[in-house]
């Protein structure tokens, strides 16, 4: 309980002070309660925008570090060959635009802002050659998009009128908690930078799965016992419901994250 009045506070505190900004944007949620019956779902930005212009949005959850570990076959067993840490990467990445990014802005603006357009931004904790970074990077984001934390293609930004924005962004099941950071940016014709405000919106654990989380945190080695013994009956129930049928068809990664 202590745990959530933390986690909502410092939330209170984001939002408290956010800047004002002639875009008078708005979510169309600020708190998503993760529980039994969350499924994803869509959360939708509106606002204002000066004539003329075009409006840029990044939107990012908590950083965290990601272990990528590359597996390899040797006499037909998957073992682990190499693994490397990638510090402080958004959990969660999005970004939408009025039109194509190019054409809003120049390049060095957009990396300058924090827009990610490729995987070059990535690195390594540990010592790794540019080739080995590019490899493991380049699994770490297609896990992503897999999981559908990351998204391949631009989110449109939809404007009615010569002044009114709107875009929606997908929030999948698989969505982790924490505090969600969208900055929205205003360009003029010439590619200049007019306007800038930021928006944020929390994602947490419902009751049930809070109640988990704390039962971990205070029990952690009966809670791993009994995650070890769900999972080992859990595996052998689907071993013996799927056995022989599909040997061959599903390709392990040689890149699983963590």
């Amino acid at each position: 309980m202590m745990y959530r009045l933390i986690y909502l506070a410092v939330f209170i505190l984001y939002a408290a002070n956010v800047q004002a900004s002639v875009s008078n944007a708005s979510l169309s949620e600020v708190i998503i309660e993760k529980d039994l019956s969350f499924k994803g779902m869509d959360i939708t930005v509106q606002g204002e925008r000066s004539s003329g212009e075009e409006i840029a949005i990044l939107l990012f959850g908590p950083s965290k570090a990601y272990k990528v570990i590359k597996k390899e076959k040797f006499y037909g067993m998957w073992l682990n060959s190499k693994q490397y840490t990638l510090p402080l990467v958004h959990s969660y990445y999005r970004m939408a635009a009025s039109k194509d990014l190019e054409q809003i802005t120049n390049y060095e603006t957009l990396r300058s802002l924090g827009f990610q357009l490729n995987e070059d931004g990535c690195f390594a904790k540990e010592p790794a050659s540019p080739q080995e970074i590019h490899d493991f990077c380049t699994a770490f984001y297609k896990y992503k998009v897999n999981s559908g934390l990351y998204e391949t293609e631009m989110v449109p930004i939809f404007t009615t009128g010569n002044t009114r924005f709107s875009g929606t962004f997908s929030v999948p099941q698989s969505v982790p908690t924490g505090i969600y950071h969208m900055h929205i940016f205003s360009f003029n014709k010439h590619g200049k930078l007019t306007d800038k405000t930021q928006l944020y919106f929390l994602v947490r654990n419902g009751k049930v799965f809070q109640t988990l989380a704390d039962f971990a945190a205070n029990y952690p080695l009966t809670y791993s016992l009994l995650a070890i013994t769900f999972a080992l009956m859990v595996g052998g129930l689907v071993g013996l419901m799927f056995n022989g049928k599909q040997s061959g068809k599903n390709k392990k990664s040689d890149y699983p994250v963590q």
